[in-house]
């Protein structure tokens, strides 16, 4: 599969297969646990079982969508209309939240090392869309912006949603 734009897809962190996610209450994105080991399951890591459904006021799993702006580059929504974005200034380490309105554009590569995983960029930086705390599966861990330096934290897998 490929990307293409205009098209709503679940973004799924390579190295800690969690989802992109909002935050309901504070509009700020972070991940969230797909699956999580059934207790006392000796396979537990091997074996991975579905999260039970946590309150729709705290936890939004929404689909994200690129919507072209021409020249490689993208606004990138989510299924409530929220554009993500950041506060200024722009600085590395720097909390990835939503707006209103788009104020920034990405652009996505793809990365090597599958078909349908990407890496996401701030236009006119050497920035990525990354995970903090080096990519920690932990729930409602913040998606951050990172010097590119390539690690599985920086890379996204696109499922279409």
């Amino acid at each position: 599969m490929s990307f293409q734009p205009g098209i709503p897809y679940v973004l799924i962190n390579t190295k800690s297969n969690t989802a992109l996610d909002l935050h309901g209450i504070n509009r700020k994105v972070c991940s969230e646990l797909l699956f999580r080991p059934s207790a006392g399951d000796p396979k537990s890591d091997a074996t991975p079982r579905p999260i039970s459904p946590t309150p729709l006021i705290s936890r939004l799993l929404l689909p994200w969508t690129f919507e072209s702006v021409g020249a490689g580059l993208y606004i990138v929504k989510n299924g409530l209309g929220k554009y993500i974005g950041l506060e200024i200034p722009i600085e590395t380490g720097k909390r990835v939240s939503t707006n209103d309105t788009p104020r920034l554009y990405w652009s996505v590569e793809k990365d090597p090392s599958s078909d349908n995983v990407y890496r996401i960029f701030l236009d006119k930086t050497k920035l990525s869309l990354d995970l903090a705390n080096n990519g920690s599966s932990a729930n409602e861990t913040p998606a951050i912006i990172w010097y590119t330096e390539g690690p599985p934290s920086q890379s996204w897998r696109f499922e279409r949603a």
